[in-house]
């Protein structure tokens, strides 16, 4: 259910608050401390909303983390908990409040440390199915693959660990002047492409995942779902 589970930015402008407050007695009156006091408040209150408010705003199922705007890029994310891969299995996730910013849905792959490199060898090759609808019924994301044809992202100081997820078809298009975009294909309800969607203000969500051939080599790996996005460079 619904978590609140980051307050480390609220700590950090309530000191900067009394920070404020504290510099000020040295030289102010009584009324220009009351004075600082309340903007400092308030810039405290907008800096709190604006960074952390998003965590108070989910409801549904996992632990939701807003890492504040400074972040570059996942800014949000849901950790819905650990799959199983091993066996054929089917849950479901509720999922409310969600920021309306485009978000992926995906499984975390952490290796054990054996010197294999996720990226590479793409060692998880489970069958499973992703489906995400909204209240009204709607398909948002439908993704049935063998993990081993999904994008497996990693980054160097990560080896061990991989965030799998799936991209939606594309065509070129010319934007003139010898520039070459890509137009999204398939898009359905709620931006939903592939494993990405982009949820809508005071809308719910329910997400199935199912494991429909397990993972030969499930046992060495251990695995979350995952949904993620934002930031300020996206």
């Amino acid at each position: 259910m619904a978590n609140i589970s980051r307050f480390g930015p609220i700590y950090s402008y309530l000191l900067i608050l009394a920070f404020a407050c504290s510099a000020s007695t040295a030289s102010a009156s009584k009324w220009a401390f009351r004075r600082v006091w309340a903007r400092a408040l308030i810039l405290a209150m907008v800096l709190m909303l604006g960074g952390c408010f998003r965590g108070f705003l989910y409801d549904g199922d996992g632990r939701f983390v807003d890492h504040g705007p400074t972040a570059a890029a996942e800014r949000y994310l849901l950790d819905l908990g650990p799959v199983d891969l091993a066996t054929k299995s089917e849950r479901r996730y509720s999922m409310a409040g969600l920021p309306p910013v485009e978000m992926v849905v995906g499984l975390e792959v952490t290796a054990a440390p054996i010197g294999e490199r996720s990226r590479e060898s793409r060692p998880v090759d489970a069958l499973i199915t992703i489906v995400v609808i909204n209240s009204r019924n709607e398909l948002v994301i439908r993704e049935r693959e063998h993990l081993a044809r999904w994008t497996w992202e990693t980054s160097s100081s990560q080896e061990f660990r991989a965030f799998v997820y799936r991209r939606g078809d594309v065509r070129e298009q010319s934007l003139g002047s010898g520039v070459i975009g890509f137009e999204r294909l398939g898009v359905r309800t709620d931006g939903g492409w592939g494993s990405y969607f982009q949820p809508r203000r005071g809308e719910r969500y329910l997400l199935t995942l199912s494991v429909l051939e397990p993972a030969s080599a499930g046992q060495r790996y251990s695995v979350r779902l995952l949904v993620t996005g934002g930031g300020w460079k996206t």
